[in-house]
């Protein structure tokens, strides 16, 4: 039997307003957290191998998308069940998800320094008679890429 909790008034209204909507977002946002745990610590409980905890740790966690400022607090809790459980093999996530961010952090650096050569040698070429040569040797760029940049100044 179902039992009908929320009724709508005889216009059609619920019988919540905004304010009840905001509490409501905000007990489930913060129950959140509490069922990603408890369903990571069933991965382990219920004696999975390695490689079924990560698939489904992954799906859990695509699935219940914390905020940034809940984060810590579920890391927290999942180093927890690993050291009771002796199985750190979201560690493994972890390390994968660091090593990635390093990477992509490491490739916008490189580009950010690309730009930065460029656009001094744009400025060597407009402000000086320097030849593409000493401006490429000063900047640290292929000659061909200040040839490139002198011709674009040109247009």
């Amino acid at each position: 039997m179902v039992q009908v909790i929320c009724q709508a008034d005889d216009a059609g209204n619920p019988p919540y307003g905004d304010h009840d909507l905001w509490v409501l977002r905000r007990v489930a946002s913060r129950s959140k957290p509490l069922i990603k745990i408890a369903l990571i610590r069933l991965l382990y409980e219920r004696g999975y191998h390695r490689e079924q905890i990560v698939r489904l740790f992954n799906i859990i966690d695509w699935m219940l998308q914390l905020p940034k400022a809940l984060e810590p607090e579920f890391v927290q809790a999942v180093y927890a069940i690993q050291e009771e459980k002796h199985m750190p093999y979201v560690n493994t996530i972890e390390r994968l998800g660091i090593e990635k961010g390093r990477q992509e952090g490491s490739q916008e650096a490189e580009q950010r320094a690309l730009e930065s050569k460029r656009n001094a040698a744009r400025k060597l070429i407009a402000l000086t008679e320097m030849n593409d040569q000493l401006i490429a040797e000063i900047e640290e760029l292929p000659v061909e890429e200040v040839e490139k940049l002198r011709a674009e100044t040109r247009h």
